[in-house]
């Protein structure tokens, strides 16, 4: 008998204590994302702009000739989170880099490199999540049900195929359901996110206002049965080395999607699952946190007014800003946002 009403107070606490936990973990993973805006507006207090979504070897005039970087198969890009390094008192790893001077494949053939490409560090990982310190998404995964052939967190360093450091904070390129705006303008329009190919993104830039827009995101390894793939901290490859098995659509605009995110079906969404690895998703319930521009951080639920606009629609960006949180990842939209 006494046995019997312990096991029935256990059932009715773990419940509780489960919750408490899963509290714990997602105010962690809020104070990453404050640390991370910090960090972004360190940068910017420097430099008068946002950190690039990724350094392409393309001249930031290049993407609006056709057909530009669209179809680029670039070996090694850095990526905003390198940048960012030295402001998260990650000074060595960045000098260890030395993104000014060498290129990821460069520094992934010495073992130091290799060393500090691999380095996990805690500020971007949602301690929600359940994914590897290596990032080893692709389609040779298994039960990995995405499109990973046109996906892949993989880098190279010319020869091997290496799995670095694994981020879940992505930055927002844009809203709407393509990569292409962020890899080459000249299709569509511009990308109007705060992070794509060589962007200089300042605050002067976000019109609709810091605290209207949308600076950095959640993704998942896996949330719910879905294997997301979260991204990568320090660089992106779109070489052919980096994915065994690509396809005609494996290129920079799917590498791009390893650092970067968009609006695409909403968040944490169940619908087109093969895509949701360039989305916004997490390990929370009802949800995923964002860093606005401004610096703070908000729970935004997975309910929020949303929709798959397209790109492609004549007169963009007017689709993809039909909805609540297409604005919000839209820094100069002129749009009114409603409450979120």
């Amino acid at each position: 008998m006494v046995i019997a009403i312990i096991a029935v107070l256990i059932s009715l606490l773990l419940p509780a204590v489960q919750q408490a936990r899963e509290a714990a973990r997602r105010t962690q993973c809020k104070n990453n994302l404050k640390q991370l805006g910090l960090a972004m507006h360190n940068y910017h207090d420097t430099f008068n702009v946002f950190p690039p979504g990724h350094v392409s070897n393309f001249p930031a005039s290049s993407p609006y000739v056709s057909p530009g970087n669209l179809i680029s198969s670039e070996v090694g890009c850095w990526t905003w989170a390198t940048m960012l390094l030295p402001s998260l008192e990650q000074g060595n790893v960045y000098n260890v880099l030395s993104p000014g001077s060498q290129k990821p494949q460069t520094a992934a053939a010495t073992p130091a490199g290799l060393q500090a490409l691999q380095t996990p560090l805690s500020v971007f990982r949602c301690p929600s999540d359940i994914g590897p310190n290596l990032n080893n998404f692709d389609n040779t995964l298994g039960g990995n049900e995405m499109v990973a052939a046109n996906y892949s967190r993989f880098i190279t360093d010319g020869t091997n195929k290496i799995a670095i450091a694994t981020s879940n904070y992505m930055a927002v390129s844009n809203a709407g359901d393509s990569t292409t705006p962020a890899i080459n303008p000249y299709q569509y329009g511009p990308p109007l996110g705060v992070a794509y190919q060589n962007s200089r993104v300042g605050i002067r830039d976000i019109t609709d206002g810091s605290s209207n827009t949308l600076c950095i995101g959640e993704r998942a390894w896996k949330y719910g049965t879905l294997i997301a793939g979260a991204g990568t901290i320090y660089a992106i490859s779109a070489s052919s080395l980096a994915n065994i098995d690509q396809s005609s659509s494996w290129n920079i605009k799917s590498a791009n999607t390893n650092v970067t995110s968009l609006t695409y079906d909403g968040l944490n969404a169940t619908v087109n699952r093969p895509h949701q690895s360039r989305a916004f998703n997490s390990a929370h319930t009802g949800g995923v946190q964002f860093l606005l521009c401004d610096g703070s951080v908000r729970f935004l639920s997975e309910n929020i007014d949303s929709r798959k606009g397209s790109v492609g629609t004549a007169g963009y960006p007017a689709d993809i800003v039909t909805n609540t949180l297409g604005r919000l990842a839209c820094r100069n939209d002129g749009l009114v946002v409603a409450d979120f």
